[in-house]
Parts: structure tokens; sequence; C-alpha cells
């Protein structure tokens, strides 16, 4: 369905709330497959809340 995934970068981003984590680690911390976990950093990404850094993902504070 159109936009059933929404939840899905909300899911990754409270994981990255407890520190910064590897894809692979947030798709086992998950229980979502890799594309879906790839599909949601890379939306976060483009949202400016994670920054990757060595294969690494970090949330990233709001600047207001």
């Amino acid at each position: 369905a159109p936009g059933g995934n929404k939840h899905y970068p909300r899911s990754i981003a409270e994981l990255l709330r407890d520190g910064p984590a590897s894809a692979d680690a947030l798709t086992r911390a998950s229980g979502l497959d890799s594309g879906a976990v790839g599909a949601a950093l890379v939306e976060l990404e483009l949202a400016g809340l994670v920054a990757e850094g060595a294969g690494v993902y970090r949330a990233v504070m709001p600047a207001d």
C-alpha cells in the first residue's frame, strides 16, 4: 500500500537514539528486512535526521 512503510524510519530513528549502530545491527534490532532498513536510513539521511560515517549511523540532534 502506498505510504505503508512510514513507521519504518521512525522505528530506526528511535533505535539510533540509544546510540550509533551499523545497518546490520539496526536490521537485527528492528526485525525489519535489510531493504526496509536501508530505505529508512536513506529517508532519514535525506531529512537530516541521521548521519553515516565509516558504516555507522548516528542520530542527528535538531538544531532548534
